[in-house]
């Protein structure tokens, strides 16, 4: 299957609609189906994770192994044109908060090494959803 590109908001240096980069596209997909609901997409009903349900629980109360699993199997139903490692989900805590991170090994990318992508969700003082992630290359964790 041929990578899809995504097409960003604004424009590019040529004044034409902003194509992100296959890292970036990548990201795109993982954050829309991070924050869908399941049945958000007809097509694939299945698909969406709503992670905000899962920050307005005590870190206890998630289950850890089973949000895993279901991120594993949307992104693999999602972007099955790429191979995921074994998919990591844990609380850390950061400036007096507790964050959600979730760590994805992705290969199939722009280079042959594998790259990793963690993403980190916690909400703020409001009760809003906030989101930070970062591309490393190679295996951060064994």
């Amino acid at each position: 299957m041929a990578f899809k590109y995504e097409v960003g908001f604004g424009l590019d240096n040529f004044q034409k609609a902003k194509i992100l980069n296959a890292k970036e596209s990548v990201v795109q997909m993982i954050l829309n189906m991070f924050m869908m609901r399941p049945g958000n997409m007809p097509s694939m009903p299945h698909l969406g994770i709503n992670i905000q349900s899962y920050l307005y629980r005590q870190d206890g109360d998630v289950d850890l192994e089973g949000l895993r699993t279901k991120i594993f199997s949307n992104c693999t139903d999602l972007l099955s044109f790429l191979t995921f490692g074994d998919i990591k989900v844990f609380f850390a805590p950061y400036n007096g908060q507790s964050v959600l991170v979730t760590v994805i090994p992705i290969q199939g990318l722009e280079s042959s090494a594998s790259d990793v992508l963690m993403v980190g969700f916690t909400k703020d003082t409001n009760n809003d959803l906030l989101f930070s992630y970062k591309f490393e290359q190679g295996q951060i964790f064994n």
